[in-house]
């Protein structure tokens, strides 16, 4: 009988505990920290992260996943290859970035505001955008920008007063809500400017859902692929426009 090598029985196990630590079966019956108590990452031996010689950066400036108590995290399934996961973070984050640089110039803003009042990406840009929002000639700064919350209301509903809009969720784990948001009103503006290719980008972007997605997400949600050059001592992060502003 063929035996496997004991390398490969310890990954094989891994593995399986990685799976079902993300099944419906194991958020109903064992505790957040099951595993993790019996078989703590931080006593291995090896590191299955992924890490080579010329990403140390992609390491050091991160959260280790494996100090984590949480099963979630010290046995997800994206651990081997989670430098990718953080290089495509990365990306994102430049790409929001260099999409303010084109939505805070006068071209663009004539376009949204070409758009009128009544139009929603119009509305998102003046009173929702999380980076940066248009400011109203004609209204004093303190009751406009980011000095209020626009808040918006259920409509089909029998609660009175109604329920704040929850916001919607991605199909993206790699992205934020607000993030998704920013990515869907930005490919209007550039979709009208000519900028197809961009425009659906974006989109692709939006709509991607990758591989073993819920793991992505307990990583992502933890702050393991955020990083801790992007938070300050508080735990808050930096705005993403600030270093926009910096390069200016």
């Amino acid at each position: 009988m063929h035996r496997v090598s004991k390398e490969l029985e310890i990954h094989i196990r891994r593995k399986q505990t990685s799976e079902f630590i993300c099944s419906p079966l194991h958020r109903k019956y064992l505790s957040w920290n099951y595993y993790t108590t019996r078989d703590s990452p931080t006593l291995w031996e090896d590191s299955p992260l992924g890490i080579t010689n010329a990403e140390t950066h992609l390491m050091e400036s991160y959260y280790n996943p494996l100090d984590s108590s949480s099963d979630s995290i010290a046995f997800n399934s994206w651990l081997p290859q989670i430098t990718e996961l953080r290089k495509a973070r990365l990306i994102i984050e430049e790409g929001i970035q260099s999409t303010i640089t084109v939505l805070i110039t006068p071209e663009a803003r004539k376009y949204i505001d070409f758009l009128g009042e009544t139009n929603e990406t119009y509305h998102y840009f003046y009173s929702h955008c999380e980076y940066f929002r248009f400011i109203y000639a004609n209204l004093p700064i303190i009751s406009q920008g980011f000095f209020c919350t626009c808040n918006h209301y259920e409509q089909d509903t029998d609660t009175f007063p109604p329920p704040i809009q929850e916001p919607h969720t991605t199909l993206n784990p790699l992205i934020t809500p607000e993030e998704d948001a920013f990515f869907y009103h930005s490919s209007l503006v550039f979709e009208g400017n000519g900028h197809f290719e961009a425009a659906n980008a974006m989109r692709k972007l939006r709509k991607t859902v990758p591989f073993m997605f819920l793991e992505i997400a307990h990583l992502f949600e933890g702050g393991y692929l955020t990083s801790l050059k992007h938070i300050d001592a508080a735990g808050v992060k930096y705005p993403v426009i600030q270093d926009i502003y910096s390069q200016l």
